[in-house]
This record gives structure tokens, sequence and C-alpha cells, in this order.
């Protein structure tokens, strides 16, 4: 009946000194994953038991038997090589390896370890610290906890890195993170001395500013490559070590910096101590930053509560006791602050005080923070207050504060402004109806003259046709032998008839553009062929005045597809234009373009001009271009009216440009090829 108890007894010691190995291992956890380095601890097989957050990229799972290992770059176990250095012998291990890390890539390790090993000096264990590497993702961290933030943590930090790296001074600055080149000098330590008067002119100095680089090591020479150091040449100091300080969003918030009288021999051993030390003041640096903050905070808060022209009130949300009160709120309130802080805000409210609680409490709960009130303000006036509110925690209670804003005369101008648009919405909705109509009368006046023209038109034109045919046949001596007078008037009734048939032709034409009633025949062409071919169709006529007709075009065709007949008649009116008016010289015909998606056809005469009171009226109807001396020209004034249309038709456009007594030139200019509705 004992053994099973001293089984059970057995059993329970083994349980015992299980749980006590747990709880080591689980503090030992605790205490790597504090460290801001990789830390791994093996086994006797040389298997991973624990690695903190940062050995992650050192621990593979690719080994033959799965088990979390630690490889060499060429594949090989590190705890071999772990194996092979305890074998020399020595209580601690200290070297360099080449791993492969858990995404395949290469790095280069220092690394320092505490070797378990029997009394035979075979390896059981070991535990090792990584602190520097090739790749920077193993050689970052931070501790979890910073020194405490008084005014000689930084000092002593820094002497603490002098005794340890064995440096000459030692610097520590603060940085501001969009100005890496301005510091403020945190400590210095400078040959065992305190000297908190010394600046460090990061300026002339090595230190590290930019993040890419956040540790620089000037193994020897420090002198004469930065002869403008003036601590380097100052002392005399060979080299140099300096860390970038981090905060936990990555800005660069200070730099930490050793000078040595000697050359630096292990520059890993002290990259590692460099980032220790920068890994352990740089939370204190954000710490003294965020103090300062704080404090600045604070003080602006104050100025700007005791001083600001805005009023402002601390209100207990429950009792709607105002607790404070600056002096722009006593002079809104016409009370001085002691009359205010004994007042509830529901006091001063001119309208439903149940409602004013109803919007402090719902401020304090983070529900609200803007409401509109009535208040009683100075002199007993009511007024209408804007409240932008917020909660605010203080002596371990939770205020509202609320910053007021009159608004009574804004209300006051808002209704203005909308009684003005209402009556101007009614003016314009007036005006609106008064055009529509105006609108379509002119439509209707539009279509009554041209139904007009057009009656007119064919009314006109059989007895017109009457007239020449009689004319012509008393001409040719069909009525009888006509007197040298009698043929002479006659000739004048013909003559009369047949401008009187253009014109009935050109009113046709011009109703017909107006009513949109066009059919366009759009085909192909060369502009340099027709423009030549309505310039040779003059040139009989132009010839009995003694003028020239010539035509200046590109030397490549110009292709474009419109309606070639309407672009023949705007030419054909144009140059008969330039005949009527042009005695002396000659009259040019030219194509310019295509640019821009459009091409243009020119008329330019040396004819008698226009002048320039008349130039703005050329295209309207029933205008003649012919000023001054020689009376004026026969036609019917209806050709650059004519013209206009035309171009519009088309998509395009025409312009003048004349001098008085030198000539004019008429340009029209449209699409290279036409599309309806462009």
């Amino acid at each position: 009946m004992k053994i099973p108890h001293e089984r059970g007894t057995e059993q329970q010691l083994m349980h015992t000194r299980h749980d006590e190995a747990s709880e080591v291992s689980r503090y030992f956890a605790m205490l790597a994953e504090s460290m801001p380095c990789p830390v791994v601890q093996f086994g006797g097989d040389g298997r991973v038991v624990i690695a903190n957050a940062r050995a992650d990229l050192l621990v593979s799972r690719s080994a033959p038997d799965g088990t979390p290992r630690v490889l060499l770059a060429d594949g090989g176990d590190f705890w071999q090589a772990l194996c092979a250095e305890a074998a020399i012998g020595g209580s601690l291990l200290d070297g360099s390896a080449k791993v492969r890390l858990s995404d395949g890539a290469a790095a280069l390790i220092w690394y320092a370890g505490f070797p378990a090993a029997t009394q035979a000096g075979a390896l059981t264990g070991a535990v090792v610290l990584v602190y520097d590497a090739s790749d920077e993702r193993l050689a970052g961290g931070r501790p979890s906890s910073a020194l405490p933030v008084e005014p000689r943590t930084f000092a002593r930090a820094a002497r603490e890195l002098a005794e340890a790296a064995g440096a000459g001074s030692v610097f520590i600055a603060e940085i501001e993170p969009d100005r890496p080149r301005l510091s403020r000098t945190l400590a210095a330590i400078i040959e065992g001395e305190e000297r908190p008067d010394r600046d460090w002119d990061l300026g002339t100095s090595p230190a590290p500013i930019a993040p890419a680089k956040p540790i620089v090591v000037v193994r020897d020479g420090l002198a004469e490559r930065f002869s403008d150091d003036p601590v380097a040449t100052g002392h005399g100091y060979r080299a140099f070590a300096g860390a970038l300080l981090l905060d936990e969003e990555g800005e660069r918030i200070g730099v930490i910096g050793a000078y040595f009288a000697h050359p630096i021999e292990r520059e890993p051993a002290v990259r590692g101590m460099l980032r220790l030390f920068a890994a352990t003041v740089a939370p204190s640096i954000a710490a003294l930053k965020a103090q300062r903050a704080l404090c600045e905070s604070e003080e602006r808060y104050a100025a700007m509560f005791a001083h600001g022209h805005m009023p402002i009130v601390l209100i207990e949300p429950d009792s709607t006791q105002i607790v404070e009160a600056n002096r722009a709120a006593c002079v809104l309130y016409g009370l001085d602050e002691r009359e205010l802080t004994t007042m509830s805000f529901l006091q001063l409210a001119a309208e439903s005080p149940e409602a004013l609680h109803t919007d402090l409490r719902a401020v304090a709960r983070g529900h609200r923070d803007y409401f509109i009130a009535r208040q009683v303000v100075a002199g007993g006036e009511v007024r209408d207050v804007e409240v932008f509110a917020g909660p605010l925690s203080m002596g371990g209670r939770t205020l509202v504060y609320a910053v007021l804003h009159d608004i009574t005369e804004k209300r006051r101008a808002e209704a203005e402004v909308a009684r003005y648009r209402r009556e101007l919405e009614t003016v314009v909705q007036r005006r609106t109806a008064d055009l529509l109509d105006a609108t379509s009368a002119l439509e209707q006046e539009r279509e009554r003259r041209s139904r007009l023209y057009r009656d007119m038109g064919h009314q006109v034109r059989t007895p017109l046709q009457t007239i020449l045919g009689f004319s012509e046949a008393l001409a040719s001596g069909l009525a009888g032998e006509l007197s040298a007078e009698q043929m002479r008037q006659v000739a004048m009734i013909g003559e009369a008839a047949k401008r009187l048939n253009e014109l009935v032709d050109d009113i046709l034409e011009l109703t017909r553009l107006e009513s949109g009633a066009v059919d366009l025949r759009l085909e192909p062409f060369d502009l340099r062929q027709l423009a030549e071919s309505v310039a040779v169709s003059v040139q009989a006529e132009a010839s009995t005045k003694g003028l020239s007709v010539r035509t200046e075009v590109p030397g490549e065709p110009v292709g474009v597809e419109t309606d070639r007949t309407k672009v023949e008649q705007i030419l054909a009116e144009l140059l008969a234009n330039a005949l009527k008016y042009t005695e002396t010289g000659g009259i040019t015909v030219r194509v310019v373009g295509p640019t821009g998606g459009q091409v243009a056809v020119e008329v330019a005469d040396t004819g008698v001009g226009i002048s320039p009171e008349s130039l703005p009226h050329v295209f309207e109807e029933f205008r003649h271009l012919r000023e001054g001396e020689g009376g004026a020209h026969v036609g019917t004034g209806l050709g650059l009216a004519l013209c206009k249309r035309l171009a519009q038709t088309i998509g395009g456009r025409i312009e003048v440009e004349s001098t008085r007594g030198k000539g004019s030139t008429f340009r029209v200019w449209f699409p290279v090829r036409y599309e309806a509705g462009a």
C-alpha cells in the first residue's frame, strides 16, 4: 500500500519541478521580449526553444525534421558552429556568422552567447544575443520601458556609455524631425567631466541624421576627415560611432555619439552597444518631448482661456454650476468672475433651460459638440449664442468647456439675405417670363417676315419675268425699230428688272438659310482646285477693268469634306464684291491652312476699303460698302449677309480686315471635315 503512495509522491515532485521549469521559461521569455536585440535560446539538440519577436527572421523551419532552428547561409546548422566554438573553451561565446533568414535572404550577424555544458564540455544549451547585423531588420528594436525622465537621466546614460565603450566623449542630443541638422544638447561627457554648457554641432560632426543610415562608424582618421568638428580636432580624437534615435513611429528624435582617442578595432561590438543605449534612451527623449508638448499645450490653453477674445466658461454638467469663466465671458454677461462662478449656466438661458441642460449632458458624454442657445447677456438683452463645447477632465471630474459666439447679427443678416433672395427669385421669374414672351414674339416676327419674303418673291417673280421678256423683245426689234433714246430706255428697264430679280433670289436664299431648311451635300474635294477655278471664272471681267486676279495656294493638296457648292457660292460672292469696289490694282485669292482642324479662304483686293465706322456693319442686310466719291455701286446689298449665312451653315465664320483707301481682305474659316452639331 506504500508503493502507490510513494509513487504518487514521486509523481507530485516531478510535476512540481516541471511547473517551476515552466515558470522560469515564461520569465525568461518575458525577459527576452524586453530586450532591444534578437535573443535565441537553444536546447541541447540545437532546437530553438525560445526566440523573442526580434529574432523571428533568424528562426527557420526548413530543417529536414521541421523543428525550428537557425541555419547558416550554406545550409549548415548554426548550432554545430556554436558547438565547435564551445569546444575550443571559454565561458562565453563570441563571434560572427553568415546565416540564412526565414525569408531566404542572407545576413551577417555578430553575437555573444552564454553556453550551458557538461563537465566533458559538451553543449547542453545556450542563450545567444545578436548585437549587430548587416540586415537592419535584425538590428532595430526598442525596450518596453524607458529611463525615467529626470534632469540627470541623459547625463547618467552618457557617462555609462563612455565607461562601457571606453569613449573619451559622449553626446546625447535632441533633434527636430524636419530639421535634423539643428540639435539641442541633452548631455555632454567630455573626458569624464559633465559639460551641460557644451553644444554639439551636428552640421560639422559625422553624426547620423538620415533614417536610411541609422548607425555611423568612423574607425580611424576622424580629425583629418572632419576637420571642422571642434570636438574631434580639439581633443585629437581618432574614431567616432553614432546612432540615430527614433520614436515609435520611426520619426527622428535624437542622436547619440561617442568619440574615441584610439581606433575602433571591433566595430560590431561598438555598433551593438550603441544600439542598446539608443534603444534605452530613445523612449526617454520621446517622453521628454511629450512632457514639453503637454506643458506648452497647457500654457497655450491657459493663455487662450485667460486672454482670448472668445468667451469661455467651464461648467459642471450635472449641477450646471459655472466653475470658471474668462474675462471675455464676464464682458458678454456683464458680470464679474465671482458672480458668474456662483451661478448656474441655466440662469443665463432666455428660454428652455431643460433643453440646455440636456445639451450639456450630451456634451459631457461626447455625443454633441455644438448647439445654439438663447442667452440673457449684459443689459438684459437676449442674444443668439453659438456654443462649441466638449468634455474636459480636470481634478478627477469631468467638466464641460463651452466657447461662446454671439451670432445674433449674423442670424439677422441671414434672414435679410433670405428675404432678398426670395425677392430676387420673384423678379427673375418675372423677367424670365417677359424674356420668353419677347423671344416668342421675336420668333413669330421672324417667321412672319420670312413668310412675307417668300410670298413676295413668288408674287414678284412672275411679273419680273414678263418685264424681262418684253424688254428683251423690244431691244431685239421684234416690236419694230426703236430710236436710240428708246433703245437706251428699254436697256435701263431690262437692267432694273435684272437687279430686281437678283434681289428676289438673294432674299429667298436668305430666308431659306434663316429657316434652317438647308440640305448639305457633303463631298471630299481639293480646296486649292476650287479656289483656282473660281478665280479663273472672273478673269475676263477683271481684264475689262484692267485688274489682275491671282491665287496663292499651298504646294500640297488641301483636302476638305463639306458642301462644295456653298463654298463656291461664298467665293463667287466675295470675288464679285471685290470686282465691284476695285478700280486699280488686283485681287488675290488665298488658301490658308489647315490649322487646328480649320481651313480658310481669303479674298483680298486693292479697292476703296471700308471706313472704321462702317466696318462692324458690313455683314448686315441691305448694306452697300462704297462711301464717298463716285456714289454708290449697284447691287442688292445682300451679298455679304448671304456669305455670312452660308459660312455659318457649313460650321464656319467670316471676318474682314480693311483700311480705307488701301483695300479689304475677307476671310472665311470652316472645318476641314464638317460634323453636324459640332
